[in-house]
């Protein structure tokens, strides 16, 4: 049963308790990447930890991967807590990528049930219902087969953070499936963020996922988009947020476009 890998990019939570209960499972081992200073300081033969610092999710989750030959990959965010029987569903995984249902810890309500493009963004779907075959993971938890995210070279690090998943699973819906599954379920409990950044990324990092991603009639119609509705939507936000951070998102992506679309 030794079979998986639990990979953790720390930026805010320590996780620590959330390791422990993978760890008594026995069901494989851990990698911790600390992406700033803080006091970590779970002591475990099958725990390595890594620094580094500055390092978007992405480039975290890739560097991690590196350190393993475990079958399977468990990705996940700091601020996730696990269902009870999570661990029972894991054990018997058969598929290639697998997405829980998360649920909102306080709320109890349904947070994600993977992510739809909508109108040229990526909207969390919380229907679990919805067209599994239009759905896309989400990064805040998901299982892979580590030759699979070897095999795609896991996540395009240019995004630093927000996209990346959606990304990742374009990439790997071409190729393979995603098992949408509403029976095994992850909690996320909200960390706290920098709003500012994170704004600041989903606005720029849009322009790039549909860019690097869309075919050319999607493409012609988002150009429309962004000659006549763009302006209206980047002065509201700036309105709304009183900050030139949706500008700026803007203005960085288009002045470093070709090395935003260089492969």
């Amino acid at each position: 049963m030794d079979r998986f890998t639990l990979i953790v990019p720390i930026y805010s939570n320590v996780f620590e308790d959330q390791i422990r209960i993978f760890l008594s499972e026995n069901i494989g081992d851990v990698i911790v990447v600390l992406t700033k200073e803080i006091d970590f300081s779970l002591n475990d033969d099958r725990v390595k930890v890594f620094k580094l610092y500055g390092a978007g999710y992405g480039k975290a989750v890739n560097y991690a991967s590196k350190f393993t030959k475990k079958d399977y990959l468990i990705i996940t965010n700091d601020d996730i807590l696990f269902e009870a029987d999570l661990f029972k569903r894991i054990k018997c995984l058969k598929d290639d990528i697998v997405v829980p249902l998360v649920k909102d810890k306080n709320k109890k309500d349904i947070e994600s049930f993977g992510s739809k493009i909508l109108f040229f963004y990526n909207i969390l779907n919380k229907n679990i219902n919805f067209d599994k075959r239009k759905l896309h993971l989400t990064g805040s938890f998901f299982i892979i087969k580590r030759e699979i995210f070897e095999n795609i070279r896991g996540f395009d690090e240019k995004y630093f953070m927000y996209y990346e998943d959606i990304d990742l699973s374009v990439r790997l819906k071409r190729r393979w499936k995603i098992l949408f599954d509403e029976n095994m379920v992850v909690f996320h409990k909200h960390s706290s963020s920098d709003l500012k950044n994170k704004r600041y990324f989903l606005q720029r990092n849009r322009l790039y996922f549909v860019l690097k991603n869309f075919d050319f009639k999607n493409l012609v119609l988002f150009a429309f988009i962004m000659i006549f509705v763009e302006p209206f939507v980047m002065a509201f936000q700036i309105l709304k947020e009183k900050s030139f951070l949706p500008f700026k998102a803007r203005y960085d992506f288009f002045k470093g476009m070709k090395n935003f679309l260089r492969k």
